[in-house]
Formats: structure tokens, sequence, C-alpha cells
């Protein structure tokens, strides 16, 4: 029985670290010259096969010593092919003020080969460099929550039991 424990705790682990694992994680360096520079950033496509909800995430992120503030920022996730195919705006901020942003969408993916781009603008204040980082992961389904929950009851279980 304590084996038969051990085990179902070591499989759900396992669940779980590859379900919230990332899918695609990237990262670009983004260099803008100067004040009201406007940064297309376009063309940074994934693919999706497996059916399922999936989190869009990206971030901004400033280099040390860069002092530009992002004036205006807009985001969308594009699916290009059927079924189900959408744009879907992530971000749209007229005054972001800071140096840095981050944003994201959930969606869903009804199967097949999705052809996937996403598509930043934005506009700085003044000569700003940095990192703009994007990832798509897989949402956990409750099923492999209900196998975490049983992991961690497991391996509790046993602690107790040893204790004795």
């Amino acid at each position: 029985m304590r084996s038969f424990i051990l085990a179902a705790a070591t499989v759900a682990a396992l669940a779980t670290g590859s379900a919230q694992a990332a899918l695609y994680q990237e990262s670009i360096a983004v260099n803008s010259p100067g004040a009201w520079s406007t940064n297309l950033l376009g063309g940074l496509q994934f693919t999706l096969d497996n059916p399922g909800q999936y989190v869009f995430g990206f971030t901004l992120t400033p280099n040390a010593g860069s002092n530009g503030l992002l004036a205006s920022l807009h985001a969308t996730l594009t699916k290009q092919n059927a079924p189900g195919a959408f744009i879907q705006e992530i971000a749209a901020n007229s005054n972001v003020g800071d140096d840095s942003f981050a944003g994201s969408l959930t969606f869903d993916h009804l199967g097949g080969a999705g052809q996937y781009s996403f598509m930043l603008n934005f506009t700085n204040w003044a000569p700003w460099n940095g990192t703009l980082t994007y990832t798509v992961s897989p949402v956990p389904e409750p099923a492999t929550m209900a196998l975490v929950g049983l992991g961690a009851a497991g391996v509790a279980w046993r602690r107790r039991r040893q204790a004795r």
C-alpha cells in the first residue's frame, strides 16, 4: 500500500509539471532609437495541434540603464486559419507611463493545426532598449489538479505514518 501511494504521488507530480510547462517561450531584443519612435513587432508565430485552453502571455522588460517610458501600446493575437479564426486584442493602452508592460490572454484552440501570430505596436517617449518575452502554455485541466491533490494527500499521509 505504501509503495502504491508513493507511486501515485510521483505520477501526480510528474503530470503537473508537464501540464504547466510552456510550449513556446521566446525572448527578443528590442531597441527603439529615439523619442516618439513607433515600433511594430510582427511575425512572431507559433503552431498548436492539440485542442484545449491555452494562455498567451508577454512582457516588455527594459535593460539596465534604459530610461525610456512607454507611451502607448497595442497587442493582438491572431489565429490565421479555420476552424475558429480570430483576431483578439490582448492589450490596448494609450497611456502606459511606465518602462515595462505585461499582458496575457486565455483562449481556446479547437484542434487541428492552428497557425497563430502575435503583433505588438508601441510608442516610447525616449530611447528604450529591452526584451520582449512571450510564452504559450496549456491551462491545466481539472483532472490534472485532482491528481495534484491526490498526490499531495498521499505524500502527507506517508510522512504522517512515518513520523509515528
